[in-house]
């Protein structure tokens, strides 16, 4: 059994345990349970004439900013995004209160000023999130922003400028004449035909440059890109003169132009094209389509009226199909007894050409003439003599029915020409060779223009023809034959009764 001594001696040493136990256990609980900080560290910073002078060491961690090394714009370029408000400086003013307009929430800044000395505290850093880790970060993005060789700029809701790169301020010096501020825009009226088309001109030679704008919503600010479309507004003068060019190259001409692009569309005519389409020049600057400029030329019945009018849109398919193959070329016959020449020509850009010609005169002309020609065939019909005119290059070109009939022959169904030396052959075949045949031969061959040379040609059926050989003024050759005359009791002989 223990003493007195020796229970007071465990017993103390058994609460000293439990004592050092129940330590261990908080000292364990507390590094689960991390200690709730009882004030928050608050995110200020302090500039001294613009520079940051001072930071605690949460708001340096969030902005990535070290004292002696940023200034005012750094900031301001780092908050501008949420606080589209936040002051270029703080001159004239002692105090400020921001509010984002991010969706995020309602994050603040308060701004204290006193002398050359400005307090910035930043509530509620959630807008920090999505900002870049690394200084490095930060500094590249810059970078690539302010070496970028378009100009970019950053306008608040409002549309001041609240941020620009280095070519956007170039440009404003090199326009206005001045460095940029939060005021005055560079673009500030569109001059092109298009919305998003702008120019400026520059105040040192006054060249015009042109710009595409192209806008970014991000955020409470509004991101612009211009880009240099010089090249495309100096492409596109040089196709606007030349398309005026060659219509006033064209616009003398007689014969109608129509000019269609390769979408089918009319880009160029000439007012040659009104007199004879009767369409009006408002329609046709519209750029209508083929199947409409067709379409126009039926209803003002400038064209054939189709047989079937249900076939009609088959028949301007395959109408334009053939010109787009070049292959097009047909002559109207109108209403008005005006007539057509059609032609259908394309090009190697895919554009396709129609020439329209007013050929009534020469189809008149043509029908005249050739109404002259059949008089003149029956004339020389009538004619009993036989009769045969040869052109200067020695082929028949007119000849009479006796002509026909004495000598058994038809030039119109020859297969190919008639000559003065296939005709020749054919009169010494059915005549008598002799001196008169020899002189015959030098007769047809050559002689004095507007001389006439008489010969006598006895048929081998004995009949004794009278040939005429005449050489025309124009070149031309002239042979006529005619029976001997009979003694009066025995009548004329016909060239008919020789054969």
């Amino acid at each position: 059994m223990l003493a007195l001594p020796d229970i007071v001696t465990v017993l103390v040493a058994t609460i000293l345990t439990f004592g050092a136990a129940l330590g261990l256990l908080w000292v364990l609980s507390m590094e689960k349970t991390p200690p709730q900080e009882q004030a928050a560290e608050p995110l200020t910073l302090l500039f001294d004439k613009g520079i940051l002078h001072h930071a605690t060491q949460r708001a340096a961690n969030l902005l990535n900013m070290v004292p002696g090394q940023h200034d005012w714009s750094d900031l301001r370029d780092a908050l501008i995004v949420r606080f589209p408000d936040f002051p270029e400086n703080m001159a004239n003013e002692t105090r400020r209160s921001l509010t984002s307009l991010d969706s995020d929430g309602p994050h603040a800044i308060d701004i204290r000023s006193r002398d050359n000395l400005v307090w910035v505290t930043l509530r509620d850093a959630l807008f920090l999130a999505n900002r870049p880790d690394s200084e490095s970060e930060i500094a590249s993005l810059r970078r690539a922003a302010q070496t970028a060789p378009t100009p970019i700029w950053e306008e608040d809701r409002r549309g001041a400028i609240v941020w620009h790169n280095a070519a956007y301020a170039k440009l404003h010096s090199e326009v206005l004449g001045r460095t940029t501020d939060s005021q005055t825009r560079l673009f500030s009226q569109v001059e092109g035909s298009l919305p998003n088309h702008v120019a400026v001109t520059r105040s040192k030679d006054a060249s015009r440059d042109w710009f595409e704008l192209k806008a970014v919503q991000a955020g409470a600010v509004t991101v612009y890109h211009a880009t240099s479309i010089n090249a495309v507004i100096a492409a596109e003068d040089a196709q606007r003169n030349f398309v005026q060019t060659l219509a006033k190259t064209f616009a003398h001409l007689s014969i109608g132009l129509a000019v269609f692009d390769r979408d089918g569309q009319l880009v160029l005519f000439n007012p040659a094209l009104v007199d004879l389409t009767g369409l009006n020049a408002p329609f046709l600057s519209a750029r209508p389509t083929m199947l409409s400029f067709f379409d126009a030329l039926r209803e003002n019945r400038r064209m054939q009226e189709p047989k079937n009018y249900k076939s009609w849109r088959e028949e301007i398919a395959d109408l334009i199909a053939a010109a787009t193959d070049g292959h097009y070329s047909e002559t109207w016959t109108l209403e008005t007894g005006q007539t057509y020449n059609v032609t259908g020509r394309q090009h190697p850009d895919g554009a396709t050409a129609f020439l329209i010609e007013d050929v009534s005169a020469e189809m008149t002309l043509t029908r005249n003439f050739r109404t002259e020609l059949e008089q003149a065939q029956m004339m020389v019909n009538a004619v009993e003599d036989a009769m045969a005119m040869f052109l200067p290059s020695g082929v028949l070109t007119l000849s009479n029915a006796a002509f026909s009939q004495h000598w058994e022959i038809d030039p119109e169904a020859a297969f190919a020409d008639m000559t003065v030396h296939d005709c020749a052959r054919i009169w010494k075949a059915a005549c008598l060779l002799g001196k008169d045949m020899a002189d015959l031969d030098r007769a047809l061959t050559g002689a004095i223009i507007g001389s006439t040379q008489k010969l006598a040609l006895t048929q081998k059926s004995g009949r004794v023809l009278q040939c005429e050989v005449t050489h025309l003024a124009c070149g031309s050759l002239l042979v006529r034959f005619r029976a001997e005359t009979r003694t009066q009791d025995q009548g004329p002989l016909r060239l008919s009764e020789t054969a």
